[in-house]
């Protein structure tokens, strides 16, 4: 197997370990005034990957992981996938400017592209069912911003351990 095969496979693993934590992230049970403020980990798991490895997770992944992510949570079909799709191709489509941005501006664009993420989302709710939309659904952009810092940092070293560039 030539080393690019063993990279694909590597960022593969990398990004389905990430995905399976986010997705226990997500369902983990915690008290109502933490719910309020929960970050969006699979976004930012897309985020991620999809701007690290633009040429392997993109579009494809995020509509993928969100077709999971709807089972788990039994949403509708569609909305969280066009939704991280959306989010993954936007990603893809600017990570040369957002890789050489600082860790704290990246923060930012971080946390718009995941509030463009809900905007979708919701939007694509509204359009199969009903969408309440509340200024709750928009606390979890606070959870998103403390957050990145350190899953910028966690996923870093779990690319360090798989050795991928």
């Amino acid at each position: 197997m030539n080393t690019q095969a063993q990279s694909s496979s590597r960022i593969y693993w990398a990004f389905t370990l990430s995905c399976f934590v986010a997705f226990t992230l997500m369902l983990v049970q915690v008290p109502d005034w933490l719910s309020l403020f929960w970050p969006d980990w699979v976004a930012l798991v897309i985020v991620y990957w999809a701007l690290l490895a633009p040429s392997k997770i993109g579009p494809v992944a995020g509509f993928i992981v969100g077709t999971i992510l709807e089972v788990l949570r039994a949403k509708n079909f569609g909305v969280l996938s066009v939704g991280l799709a959306t989010l993954a191709f936007f990603v893809n489509l600017s990570h040369l400017q957002l890789r050489v941005t600082s860790r704290w501006q990246q923060v930012f664009l971080v946390v718009v592209f995941v509030a463009a993420f809900k905007l979708v989302s919701l939007w694509f709710e509204g359009m199969v069912g009903d969408a309440r939309i509340s200024i709750r659904d928009w606390y979890s952009l606070l959870g998103n911003f403390v957050v990145w810092p350190f899953i910028n940092i966690l996923l870093d070293e779990l690319r360090r351990v798989y050795r991928i560039r």
